[in-house]
C-alpha cells in the first residue's frame, strides 16, 4: 500500500482478500478430502439403521445415553467427507427425528 490517503487501495485490498478466501473455501468444499465424524441422537431403537450402516461398510458405534426427554440412543460413525451426503440421508431415512 504505497498511497496509504486512497480509500480504494483499502477496498481492493480487502476485496482481494474476502474473494480468495472464499474461493480457496468452495475448492475446499469441492474436493472434500479427510475425515469426518458424524453424531446422531434418537429416541427410536437403532437397530435397522445400524445394521444397514454396517452392511455398507461404516464403521458404527452406539451407546445409551440419558436426554432432557428420557433416554436416547447415541450413534456414532467416522467416515469420509464425501460420504457425508449419503449417510446422513440414511439417517434420515430410518429416523426422520434423529439429532444429528
Amino acid at each position: 500500500m504505497n498511497n496509504l490517503t486512497n480509500f480504494v487501495a483499502y477496498l481492493a485490498y480487502g476485496a482481494g482478500f474476502a474473494s480468495g478466501t472464499f474461493v480457496g473455501m468452495l475448492i475446499e468444499e469441492k474436493i472434500s478430502l479427510g475425515l469426518t465424524s458424524v453424531r446422531a441422537i434418537t429416541r427410536e431403537d437403532p437397530g435397522e439403521l445400524l445394521a444397514f450402516l454396517r452392511s455398507h461398510d461404516y464403521g458404527v458405534t452406539s451407546v445409551d445415553g440419558e436426554g432432557a426427554t428420557g433416554s436416547v440412543k447415541m450413534i456414532f460413525t467416522i467416515i469420509k467427507r464425501q460420504d457425508l451426503p449419503h449417510v446422513i440421508g440414511i439417517i434420515k431415512q430410518f429416523h426422520p427425528t434423529a439429532f444429528y
